[in-house]
């Protein structure tokens, strides 16, 4: 089974730290490093909150949601999904995310 172009840009832009849905989107569409010439124009919004929950049924990402009492991030189970909106969580590559993200070969040919 091939994984979607949008699965790559999204665990692409969590390779390096946690990340929000509106963090994923300014990297995805970065002018330099993004994925726009993948993804046939513009990442859009709709299409990552379409991809991280799969990626998290798949155990490629894991979700972080604050604690407001507490004030940091609270790290959800692998594979479980957020009770909130995903606009309001945080995300991180699972080692197996990571791995799949390092297998990743994305087209050369992107004009």
């Amino acid at each position: 089974m091939t994984r979607a172009d949008i699965d790559y840009i999204v665990l692409d832009a969590l390779a390096n730290d946690l990340e929000s849905v509106e963090d994923i989107l300014r990297l995805a569409n970065h002018p330099e490093i993004g994925w726009a010439d993948l993804a046939g124009g513009a990442v859009a919004e709709f299409s990552v909150l379409l991809a991280l929950p799969h990626l998290m049924e798949d155990g490629l990402v894991q979700a972080y949601v604050l604690d407001a009492d507490e004030g940091h991030l609270e790290e959800l189970p692998v594979g479980t999904q957020p009770s909130v909106s995903l606009d309001e969580c945080y995300f991180g590559l699972t080692p197996q995310g990571r791995l799949v993200h390092a297998s990743w070969e994305p087209p050369t040919d992107l004009a």
